[in-house]
């Protein structure tokens, strides 16, 4: 087996990458995804890696780009269903970061979840500098 290492991408093109997806995602219209949340994105995709890459959070699954795009996708569509015509879906409360812990968790292996609450739950309120208070609401 051969191992590549690939160069260590830099935040600010994580960034600059999904600040164009989410621009082509959108179009014309308002994203509910501001400039500060992407590189929130991209800050967590590297430490997520590096954790799992360190043993801590061996059972996620490494992310990509496409994670990201993934995640950003998911939240336009949410905004759609804020739609007069999509009411009866409801997405309150469903902010960028429960989605990130969602799409995080739904990767892991059921055995695991336990194991690694705790660190993804550290990762997300590090990434997206929560207080303490926002966390104990998850």
């Amino acid at each position: 087996m051969v191992r590549l290492d690939y160069p260590t991408v830099e935040v600010e093109d994580i960034k600059n990458i999904c600040i164009r997806i989410r621009d082509t995602i959108y179009k014309n219209q308002n994203s509910n995804i501001s400039d500060d949340n992407i590189l929130q994105l991209a800050v967590f995709m590297i430490k997520l890696n590096k954790r799992r890459e360190d043993g801590n959070l061996a059972s996620a699954e490494a992310w990509s780009i496409r994670n990201l795009e993934n995640i950003i996708n998911r939240m336009a569509e949410q905004q759609k269903c804020e739609d007069i015509t999509y009411k009866s879906i409801q997405y309150e409360n469903c902010s960028l970061y429960i989605n990130v812990l969602f799409y995080v968790l739904s990767y892991i292996d059921f055995e695991s979840v336990d194991d690694s609450f705790d660190e993804i739950l550290n990762l997300i309120t590090d990434c997206f500098q929560w207080r303490r208070v926002e966390k104990n609401l998850l």
